[in-house]
Parts: C-alpha cells; structure tokens; sequence
C-alpha cells in the first residue's frame, strides 16, 4: 500500500541490534532511499540495581538520565536541525492523490515507563518520562516547520535487554503470561512496524502522539 511506504532518508540509533536493527530492516522493505545507521547506544539502560527510592543511588540517577534521556535531547535536536534546511515534500498516493508530509519523522523508542511506574526502577521510571517530556517540546518547536515528532512506548520487548531483566528477575515471563493478553513479550519487529506506520504518509496529521504497545495493560487489569 502506498500509503506504509517511505520515500527519502533514515537515521537509525542503536542499529546494531534489538528494535533499532528491526527498523532498519523494516524501513528498507518499505523502501526508503538509503539509511545512517548511528549505533550510539544499542538501547536503553536499566537501574544498576532495583532499589527502593530512598535507596537510589545518585550516581546511577545521573547515569541512566545521561543516557536514556539526554541522548534522545541530543538525537533530537541534531536530527531537527537538518530536517529544518530540508524542503517540504509530497508523495503520490495512488487513487488519494499528492499529500504534503512536510519535511520530516521523528520517532523516539521509549517504554510503558513513559506512562506509569513500577517500584525500585525511579532512575529508569524518571528517564523515559523525561522523554515524553523531550517528544512534545520538540514538537511545540518544530511543528511549524513541518517536522513531526512521536513516541512510541512498548512494554516488555524481546531484546538483551529483556533478556538481563528475566536474569536479574526469573519470574518475569510468568508475570507477563499472567498480565498481558498475548501472554508475551512484544517482538521488535512489532515495534519497528508501529516506527514505521507513525514515518508513513498514512500518519501525517500525528503529531506529539504517545503510541502505547501494552496489550491494553495501562488501561486496567485484565480480568478473567
């Protein structure tokens, strides 16, 4: 469809693996012109070490919010700033004609954190907040530009990162059979699919959107 295809150009950060490696891939199949694929950080960074909030080390505060938020800042405005000396573009949709979809996307990965808490992971919990923070100031600031700039916020993804959690955690996959309907981890794919819907032309008029993948999780809990 037309419409979940992408003309131009992608930065991918963290291409080396996990979800940045399932939206470099996604985003080639869907056609785009060529990637810069940045492996700053392969993902994200857990706590040290699952404390209470008392307990938190400062240091690990600054560490986790130096890379899990300032990061996502730095990206941000380093990719905004050349986006902003592009020209605005169209693209033919078939039997929907020609639609402007301005001159750039900017989908920051962030997490269900992003939207609620979970005890003894205040670093983390209080980094991917600051991102929803990030993705809508930089929308006030851009979107008269023409740029675009959303979040998606998935629960449990099956990356290393997971993969440390279920280490440090051994009931954490019983715990997402019990709480999440499809009683699994979200695959990166998936995750790379909704990167690439919020780019496509299909999604122009979103803007500063929070898109959760949880399974209706954050809504309330499952019951029966």
């Amino acid at each position: 469809m037309a419409q979940f295809r992408v003309d131009g150009f992608a930065i991918v950060v963290g291409a080396a693996g996990g979800i940045g490696r399932e939206v470099t891939l996604t985003f080639a199949e869907a056609g785009i012109k060529g990637a810069l694929l940045a492996d700053i950080n392969s993902e994200a960074v857990d706590v040290a070490a699952y404390v209470p909030f008392d307990e938190t080390d400062p240091d690990d505060y600054d560490r986790v919010l130096g890379i899990n938020t300032k990061g996502v800042f730095l990206v941000t405005r380093a990719v905004a700033k050349i986006m902003q000396s592009q020209e605005p573009v169209s693209v033919d949709l078939g039997r929907h004609g020609r639609r402007d979809v301005g001159r750039g996307s900017i989908v920051n990965v962030s997490s269900a954190m992003a939207i609620v808490a979970v005890p003894s992971k205040a670093p983390y919990t209080t980094s991917k907040h600051a991102v929803t923070g990030i993705t809508k100031a930089a929308v006030m600031d851009f979107k008269s530009a023409g740029i675009r700039v959303n979040q998606v916020c998935p629960i449990w993804v099956n990356t290393p990162m997971f993969e440390e959690e279920c280490r440090r955690i051994p009931q954490t996959p019983q715990v997402i059979e019990k709480i999440t309907t499809l009683k699994r981890a979200i695959e990166p794919d998936e995750v790379a699919s909704a990167c690439l819907y919020l780019c496509s032309p299909t999604a122009v008029y979103l803007n500063g959107v929070t898109l959760t993948m949880d399974s209706g999780l954050t809504v309330g809990p499952m019951i029966g």
